[in-house]
């Protein structure tokens, strides 16, 4: 993505009250509710933009159902993924956006879809761990 639309993201981040910079890999980093959120601007699509939480989360013998967790979620949520990898969690809200203009209507909601979709997955997993044991 080109400097331009980087640097209006950027702005509208701080117009919005964040205090975003860039991270080693050249995405946008910023707070919010606490917790480190990014933007990814992928040089390959000038359309595409995502907006990501990571969590470092070892699922151990849980994993199962977390997959499982993850994949009824990626079917009841809009735009958003959950990705389960070796190191943890992503929640990503991906859109398409002919200038940074135009995604600069939606940047809020896209945050707070990652937030809302991060919270649901944990507050979900944790009832399943909660649970006893099938075979206890």
């Amino acid at each position: 993505m080109s400097n331009d639309r980087k640097n209006v993201i950027l702005e509208a981040l701080q117009d919005l009250g964040f205090r975003p910079d860039l991270d080693a890999d050249g995405d946008i980093r910023f707070r919010y509710e606490g917790s480190q959120m990014f933007v990814g601007l992928p040089d390959d699509d000038t359309q595409f933009v995502s907006i990501y939480e990571l969590w470092s989360e070892d699922f151990g013998e849980q994993r199962p159902e977390a997959l499982e967790l993850a994949n009824e979620l990626n079917g009841r949520y809009k735009v958003i993924k959950f990705h389960l990898s070796a190191y943890g969690l992503a929640v990503t809200c991906e859109n398409f956006a002919e200038s940074a203009e135009s995604f600069e209507a939606i940047l809020m909601r896209s945050i707070q879809i990652v937030r809302s979709g991060s919270n649901d997955f944990f507050s979900r997993y944790r009832q399943l761990e909660a649970r006893p044991a099938a075979n206890a």
